[in-house]
């Protein structure tokens, strides 16, 4: 039960998990236009780790990519905000048949999440038994206690940004750790 990722998922193992969703998945999109988006770090982002399904801050667009940054502290519910899809990349590291994340500097695939979409896979944080499908959707920026980037079903106060999505499920464990994902969408 080796963890391979910073938000602790681990291998895919032999059992098939029913209802469940891997971080930066999506399955429940039906025609029209995917709002997927090349992006880019900025360029003082150097060495840091992105993971799959971990929501980002879209901070700038120069016509053929948006640069993006981790959530911080800085963030707010104006900010604009996307998800990082598991699609191809660079891999800097592929254990066990699962590629967690990828390498600094090269291009990545981000769902916008200010647009309609049917449901994406992200990173939960918090009690399974929290999440209520429709409930309401908040994003940790990485102080008081809550982890940048993962979605969380209750506001920590100074710890979570507000957002207008929706638990799409219910949080399950995809890998063969207890890390759980869960669909988001509006």
């Amino acid at each position: 039960m080796a963890v391979l990722s910073k938000f602790g998922f681990g291998g895919v193992g032999f059992q098939v998990k029913n209802g469940t969703i891997m971080p930066g998945s999506n399955k429940r999109w039906l025609g029209g236009e995917r709002f997927v988006k090349p992006a880019l770090f900025e360029d003082d982002v150097n060495d840091y780790v992105y993971e799959f399904g971990e929501i980002v801050e879209i901070v700038g667009d120069t016509r053929t990519n948006y640069i993006v940054k981790p959530i911080g502290a800085t963030a707010t519910a104006n900010s604009k905000l996307g998800l990082i899809m598991r699609e191809l990349t660079g891999a800097q590291d592929i254990r066990t048949g699962v590629v967690t994340n990828g390498i600094p500097n090269v291009t990545l695939n981000i769902w916008v999440l200010d647009v309609n979409l049917g449901g994406v896979g992200a990173v939960y944080k918090g009690l399974a038994e929290d999440v209520e499908i429709g409930g309401a959707v908040f994003v940790g920026n990485g102080t008081n206690a809550t982890v940048a980037g993962a979605v969380y079903a209750e506001a920590v106060v100074g710890g979570t940004i507000a957002t207008d999505l929706v638990f799409k499920s219910l949080a399950k464990a995809p890998t063969t750790t207890t890390a759980l994902a869960v669909e988001i969408g509006n």
